[in-house]
């Protein structure tokens, strides 16, 4: 998603007049116990955690787990609304939409509100806390913005999850409250403003950080720095300053740091990755002028200078440019719709949707994200994939149907059987990544258990071929012979000959087993698939010329295998972190390969 920085229209005069209304003071969100000078200078001078990095890939995976996040709903069916939504073109069969109801103004639920709390630890049965009953009581998703900018227990939770944005998992518990943030700023506020005068910047930032973070910013010059919190900013350099408490700052392990937020001065639209907006008049600060960056908006380090006189360093960021802009927008749409792909699984239900930004995402999806190819984190995979199966997956026995939307009579049988078998299927492959086979094949038999409970189409066939490629592998790994893999391969192939990604399998499996001329065969019927249908499929395109590769360099063809690798490398930086493992791998390879050829020169 991309967002303007400037072609900003007027807020409407109804908006405003109902959100003066109806959004709770400041008195009632913080109890009276803290002054409008304290919460500015706690919120316009928090620290705010911030990752550095040299790659536009880089950037991906963060990005791709907020998308994942901020279509995340409350696990209950009545929080959903189903949208009909007719053929676009004549032939085409009608279709439904479905939308979490978090963006909805009137949709509240105090359950909701509780729920949170109790997963944070907040709520207990001996909690008496003023601040959190009035939470429980009275919050809705337009007072988002009142809460976390008045002196609530709401700022410091969040702020705090971010400090540790290590540990997504804190994020994923506050889901509810960062949702309804972001949610207004893109949706709500997103193109609605007072004055537009001040919509082109500079932004200021001012914070008192550690020596070893100015240190980290001073590396980061020229590279791509993440905001993993909300930015609150003003257009007031001096009142920015003025937020910071300077007295009592030890310059030996401290900095005071002065971010400036600005254009870039190419003549082209300024376009941020995240929503931002206006949100003084809503804000626990009206008299001062408050511009709100959504979590994860990402700038350019472009300079750094220190005042010698004022001791304040001052960081200047730029909005990155159109062509930077796309190519990280491209990259995460890319790895979510192989995460997320066109099955969304929600407690029993399971929806095909057509529009991304409504695709509704849930635990099994958290799952799918950790044991992606870019994040690899299997313990937290397995634990989310188990949350589900422990906590969240309803049999269809037991399945409540009171706010189930009629669309879904039918299907619920089905859905449970296709979110078991995905389940037990992913758990099947971590175990083999890990190299727990008989584990793996308890799981990949749970999966095609499931999956028989299914009643017979072409989309059954493509989820038992999934099954029985990781069976496959398990045999090959398991017994050594590739003989022992075949069968299993085999009936993958009858099951769903159109995919790609059973021939890349096949050929790498081969290409282990020194079948060099069947798997180089397997990979170039996979590439020449991918290409017959114009599929922009980066991975695989970087596992077949890798795999090529491998396969000339085992068959002693050096140069082959360089021409490969180079294309496999060219491919992985484009697309895969920098610290990915596969970019090391191929760099390894190639130093191997050069060092082969170097070796063989010197002989000559």
């Amino acid at each position: 998603m991309i967002y303007q920085l400037n072609n900003i229209h007027s807020c409407t005069l109804l908006l405003f007049i109902w959100i003066v209304t109806v959004y709770p003071s400041e008195q009632t969100v913080s109890n009276g116990q803290f002054s409008s000078d304290d919460i500015q200078m706690k919120r316009f001078s928090n620290t705010i955690s911030v990752s550095i990095h040299a790659e536009i890939p880089d950037l991906v995976p963060y990005q791709v787990f907020l998308q994942i996040l901020f279509r995340l709903p409350e696990a209950n069916a009545k929080n959903l609304m189903v949208f009909k939504q007719p053929p676009s073109e004549k032939g085409e069969s009608t279709s439904y939409i479905i939308q979490g109801l978090r963006m909805n103004s009137d949709f509240y639920d105090q359950i909701y509100n509780s729920k949170m709390l109790k997963e944070i630890g907040m709520l207990t049965d001996q909690t008496n806390d003023e601040n959190i009953q009035d939470f429980i009581e009275h919050y809705r998703p337009d007072f988002s913005i009142r809460y976390y900018t008045c002196e609530s227990f709401i700022f410091t939770l969040i702020n705090d999850a971010f400090q540790l944005s290590d540990n997504l998992d804190d994020l994923i518990k506050l889901r509810l409250v960062i949702t309804d943030l972001h949610n207004i700023l893109k949706y709500k506020l997103g193109n609605m403003f007072l004055d537009t005068s001040n919509m082109d910047g500079p932004f200021y930032k001012a914070e008192i950080m550690s020596r070893n973070k100015l240190h980290l910013l001073k590396q980061g010059i020229s590279k791509y720095i993440t905001f993993q919190s909300f930015l609150s900013t003003t257009t007031d350099r001096s009142q920015a300053l003025r937020f910071v408490n300077k007295t009592g700052v030890d310059y030996t392990k401290q900095a005071i740091v002065l971010y400036i937020i600005q254009g870039h001065d190419e003549d082209e639209i300024q376009q941020l990755v995240q929503p931002f907006a206006d949100v003084t008049f809503i804000s626990c600060t009206s008299h001062e002028l408050e511009m709100m960056f959504s979590i994860g908006q990402i700038f350019k380090i472009t300079s750094m200078i220190q005042n010698e006189v004022t001791r304040v360093w001052s960081v200047y960021l730029e909005v990155l440019r159109t062509n930077e802009t796309e190519h990280l927008t491209n990259l995460t749409n890319y790895f979510l719709s192989k995460i997320v792909g066109q099955e969304t699984f929600y407690n029993g239900i399971q929806a095909r949707v057509n529009f991304e930004p409504l695709t509704i995402t849930t635990f099994v999806t958290i799952g799918d994200y950790y044991s992606s190819v870019i994040v690899k984190n299997y313990e937290k995979a397995e634990f989310y994939y188990k949350k589900v199966l422990a906590e969240e997956l309803e049999s269809p026995e037991d399945f409540d149907f009171e706010h189930q939307p009629m669309f879904y009579y039918s299907r619920v049988a089905y859905v449970y059987y296709l979110t078991l078998g995905h389940i037990n299927n992913q758990l099947g492959r971590i175990q083999y990544e890990q190299e727990n086979y008989l584990e793996a094949s308890q799981y990949c038999q749970e999966a095609y258990n499931a999956y028989l409970k299914i009643k017979d189409d072409a989309h059954k066939q493509t989820l038992i071929a999934q099954v029985f490629i990781i069976i496959a592998k398990i045999h090959w790994k398991y017994y050594g012979e590739y003989a022992q893999a075949a069968p299993y391969f085999l009936k993958a192939l009858q099951l769903d000959r159109n995919n790609a990604q059973i021939f890349i399998s096949i050929g790498l499996s081969q290409s282990s087993a020194e079948e060099y001329w069947f798997a180089l065969n397997a990979l170039t019927t996979a590439l020449s698939m991918i290409e017959k249908l114009n599929e922009t499929d980066y991975l695989s395109l970087g596992f077949i010329y890798h795999g090529k590769g491998q396969i000339y360099e085992k068959s002693n063809q050096t140069w082959q295998a360089l021409l490969y690798y180079f294309s496999a490398e060219n491919t992985y930086k484009k697309y895969i972190p920098s610290n990915h493992e596969l970019r090391q791998q191929i760099h390894d390879d190639i130093k191997r390969v050069r060092m082969v050829s170097n070796n063989v020169h010197e002989d000559l």
